[in-house]
């Protein structure tokens, strides 16, 4: 049979082993949890500003529930209008329900996780940062629990990382990795490679960030993150239902033209972007929900083909972006 699949990326995931069974109906039920707590976040119209340009002109891109995104005429950054003063966003992951979503849909399926994305990640950056491993020193932003740096680390990779939850901190320390409680501008060292795994999108000023980021990388050193990507299948068909949606914690949504003006303010250029996503099994996981049947197990061998098709055509929802520092 002729290959017609020639060209594009198979990404075969098993939704069962990377997700709870009940992950849709989990997540519904801690939207529920928290809305009241913090609807109240939600700014009025007038009060719109883009939080990478800072610019007020702007449509509504998608609105749930009372909680809107809004398209940045500027810039392009799709952002919910609600306020993040006081490090409101990361008081958000040190809370009981927060542990809770984490232990059930990460640390449960860590293994799984290291063994299908930790090595595939490693891969990628080197391949995105052509740069000499041997003597490299690579900083994993929002760590999370781990599994990357451990792969990393297995790999012969001086890798270290930084979080900001206390749980998922310990967790990494226990483990014997490299990791700490601290915020990027608390770092003393420099790194020639940084990654930032859905991270970019927790970012309450990506420029400031950015710019601190081109003081802590090394001459011509990268970053490279992975975060999601609104204009897609999924949002699409899901709209508020889609789960990156992530009401009060994901703040910005970036497309090629987002990456270009954060790189443009902060020293660094836009050297590649790769559009990958779930688009596929998260549908299938709502629909799941609401008629009864596992239409991702039912369905799995069509998921990886339907999606690489997305994200051949620049529709899933997740992109890989890379920048480098101009100097």
């Amino acid at each position: 049979m002729r290959d017609i699949f020639q060209g594009y990326t198979l990404f075969s995931i098993d939704p069962s082993k990377l997700r709870s069974k009940n992950f849709f109906a989990e997540m519904l039920r801690e939207r529920a949890e928290m809305w009241p707590q913090r609807i109240s976040l939600v700014k009025r119209r007038d009060q719109v500003k883009c939080i990478l340009c800072k610019e007020s002109e702007s449509k509504l891109f998608l609105e749930y529930k009372g909680y809107p995104l809004y398209e940045c005429h500027n810039c392009g950054l799709v952002f919910p209008n609600i306020s993040i003063e006081n490090d409101q966003n990361i008081a958000m992951y040190d809370n009981a329900l927060y542990e809770e979503t984490l232990k059930r849909e990460i640390l449960e399926t860590y293994a799984y996780r290291k063994e299908k994305f930790g090595s595939e990640r490693l891969k990628y950056v080197q391949k995105m940062a052509p740069i000499d491993w041997t003597k490299a020193t690579l900083l994993d932003i929002g760590c999370g629990p781990g599994y990357f740096i451990q792969c990393a680390k297995d790999s012969g990779v001086n890798a270290l990382g930084i979080e900001l939850t206390d749980f998922l901190v310990k967790l990494c320390q226990n483990n014997g990795l490299n990791v700490e409680k601290k915020r990027l501008e608390e770092l003393t060292f420099h790194s020639d490679v940084m990654t930032m795994f859905d991270v970019l999108e927790h970012l309450a000023d990506p420029i400031a960030f950015f710019q601190e980021a081109y003081q802590k990388l090394n001459s011509k050193g990268y970053i490279v993150a992975y975060t999601p990507h609104v204009h897609s299948l999924a949002f699409l068909l899901q709209e508020g239902l889609q789960n990156t949606l992530l009401p009060f914690e994901h703040l910005g949504f970036f497309d090629a033209k987002s990456a270009e003006f954060l790189a443009k303010k902060s020293g660094f250029e836009v050297v590649n972007i790769d559009y990958y996503g779930w688009d596929v099994m998260d549908y299938l996981s709502m629909k799941s929900y609401e008629d009864k049947i596992d239409y991702n197990e039912n369905l799995k061998e069509m998921i990886p083909y339907l999606q690489a098709s997305l994200d051949k055509n620049h529709l899933s929802n997740h992109i890989r972006i890379t920048f480098r520092k101009l100097t």
